[in-house]
């Protein structure tokens, strides 16, 4: 489809799509969905289980050739989640929830920051619809392991970083959840 191919093509231009305009479009053409889809497909052909060699630093060369998709879709979800349309766009994709599994990527993953990065900003552009969608046991422990695994296993600086990241996160979701929204991040450990 016409939105398809948008969607490969906005992936293909990467960091150049800041523009906000080029954002707008994609949001209005529906190319979005297809986005997220990409990272959902990522994850059902068991690529996510792949990533741990790929750390960042130009001396360790492209990414490998699996990774490529799933990182410039997060990046495009990155850009495109710092606005209103935009997160608005990305929370209501069918496959919003492969977004949230990208929090259990490991440790030293240059994609971990980008995605915690990208459900940041969803929470900012669109408090409400965040944390209607990430009021739940599943995204509620995915934030709970990630903030643990941080705590345990980062040692870096990018890592304690994260991990604040992850607070800061925390903090944005439990101020815009309803009662019962507060009790599923209760119930799954966060709070």
């Amino acid at each position: 489809s016409t939105a398809e191919a948008m969607a490969r093509e906005a992936m293909a231009v990467g960091p150049r799509i800041e523009t906000l305009k080029v954002l707008r479009l994609l949001c209005t053409a529906g190319v979005v969905p297809s986005v997220v889809a990409v990272l959902d497909r990522a994850d059902k052909e068991g690529k996510g289980t792949l990533r741990m060699s790929s750390r960042s630093g130009s001396h360790l060369g492209a990414p490998p050739v699996w990774e490529r998709p799933i990182a410039a879709s997060l990046r495009l979800l990155r850009a495109v989640s710092r606005t209103p349309v935009g997160a608005d766009a990305i929370l209501a994709a069918e496959y919003v929830t492969a977004l949230f599994s990208q929090l259990h990527l490991p440790l030293g993953s240059p994609l971990l920051p980008i995605a915690v990065e990208t459900v940041w900003n969803l929470a900012e552009a669109a408090p409400g619809a965040a944390a209607a969608k990430l009021c739940t046991l599943p995204s509620t422990r995915a934030l709970v392991d990630l903030h643990q695994r941080t705590l345990r296993q980062g040692n870096s600086e990018v890592d304690r970083e994260l991990r604040n990241e992850v607070v800061v996160l925390s903090t944005l979701l439990a101020k815009a959840a309803t009662p019962t929204q507060r009790l599923s991040l209760v119930q799954g450990g966060l709070y």
